[in-house]
């Protein structure tokens, strides 16, 4: 069907002026191989807008005489997504599980020929449609990353996070993201000096001299410079330009407890092991019920001895071997120094009941919203009091509208996210 149409808009002589216009823009893509040109005509398919505002594949169902049975599998076609995804599970031949690192949520793509060639922990940029009870893989050649990548892909879906708040991600958006790196900072020095720029910009003074040490003694970013996280930038993009490059420079500057590397030099995680943590949360998941813990301290503390636990026992899947054991055997190959698993879970808890005013309030939101990933974002909100779109906790300081955007948030809005 996708084929059927992109050959329908090609043939119209009144479109023939944009689809000339399209190919100009893009010529380079045009004298490259088939599967370039294939790429290329299905990001014109779903995401680019002719004159009137409507998208190619829209015009085909609109005047391409489609029986009522192909204009429904082209409504479905509408609902695509393109995003970056981590192959959280590879079923060679049959299918992949893939995170959407951008939006979130997982998915299950049908797939034969890209799940031969992908290992747990890959990402992907592709678009991917509803198809019966799953989903299917549109973009005829995808680009794979390795998972030792991943730093720098998960910066480019943080920025990638903040536009989508505002509307849908079209296909080009998250390509050019992704091949904005190529002209990034890389080395340390270019991180810090990026840095030190973008915060004098906004008016904060960092003394660069303690950046070592305050670094090597804390655990995390935040902890280490809360000015940065509590200061008051022009806008939320300047926030999160300044957060990025902040953890650009933390995951390359080198520390004490790794003999003098890096994160990003030791590869922290291997594809084992960025699939043996997803197991454990799923595990975790079923096998602690945290909501009978009458506190979030006390369900963290059962989920903790889980994980002890978890980390200690054979499993047949891993040859006779333990968790633990198999990720020293990874991270000895990688020349990653580190000899424990310090993935923990944290758990926040509703700190009291909702009254019934509060549940009618919720009700009325959530009745507009027919998504289920719209509706997760809700919840999710209402549950952790954090943003679904950035995970940090929901005041004015972390919101991606903006110091002053809160009230223009859609979760807080109630309406479609």
């Amino acid at each position: 069907m996708i084929d059927r149409a992109i050959s329908w808009v090609l043939d119209q002589p009144e479109l023939g002026p944009e689809v000339d216009k399209y190919m100009d823009e893009n010529a380079d893509a045009f004298i490259l191989s088939d599967e370039d040109v294939a790429n290329n005509f299905d990001l014109f398919l779903f995401d680019y807008k002719l004159k009137d505002g409507k998208t190619p594949l829209r015009h085909f169902m609109d005047y391409g005489g489609l029986m009522p049975e192909e204009h429904a599998l082209c409504k479905k076609l509408e609902e695509n997504k393109f995003s970056v995804f981590e192959a959280i599970d590879v079923r060679a031949g049959g299918g992949i599980i893939l995170r959407d690192m951008v939006g979130g949520g997982e998915y299950f793509a049908r797939e034969k020929r890209g799940s031969a060639r992908l290992l747990p922990g890959d990402m992907i940029a592709c678009r991917i449609v509803p198809f019966r009870s799953d989903f299917m893989i549109t973009t005829p050649s995808v680009r794979i990353w390795p998972g030792e990548e991943r730093g720098r892909i998960e910066e480019t879906a943080v920025r990638l996070r903040s536009r989508l708040a505002k509307g849908r991600l079209g296909g080009n958006e998250v390509l050019d993201a992704l091949s904005e790196w190529d002209g990034v900072t890389r080395t340390l020095d270019e991180a810090k000096a990026a840095l030190k720029k973008k915060l004098d910009g906004a008016g904060l003074k960092l003394d660069f001299r303690t950046l070592s040490r305050r670094i090597n003694e804390s655990k995390s970013p935040n902890e280490a410079f809360p000015e940065i996280y509590e200061h008051r930038f022009p806008s939320g993009d300047d926030f999160n330009e300044a957060i990025e490059l902040l953890s650009l420079v933390w995951n390359k500057h080198p520390r004490r407890e790794f003999g003098g590397k890096s994160p990003e030099d030791i590869s922290s995680y291997g594809p084992l092991e960025t699939a043996l943590i997803n197991t454990f949360m799923e595990d975790s998941y079923e096998n602690v019920d945290i909501d009978s813990y009458p506190t979030a301290a006390k369900a963290e503390e059962a989920v903790e001895r889980f994980r002890e636990k978890w980390l200690k026992t054979p499993q047949k899947k891993l040859k006779g071997k333990t968790p633990m054991e198999r990720i020293l055997e990874e991270r000895e190959l990688l020349g990653n120094p580190k000899k424990d698993f310090s993935i923990r879970m944290e758990i926040k808890k509703v700190a009291a009941p909702l009254n019934e005013a509060e549940w009618r309030h919720i009700d009325a939101k959530a009745a507009e919203i027919t998504d289920k990933k719209q509706l997760d974002d809700l919840l999710y909100h209402i549950r952790t009091n954090r943003c679904p779109y950035n995970k940090q906790e929901c005041k004015p300081k972390n919101c991606p509208y903006g110091m002053d955007g809160i009230e223009e948030c859609p979760v807080h809005r109630g309406e479609k996210t």
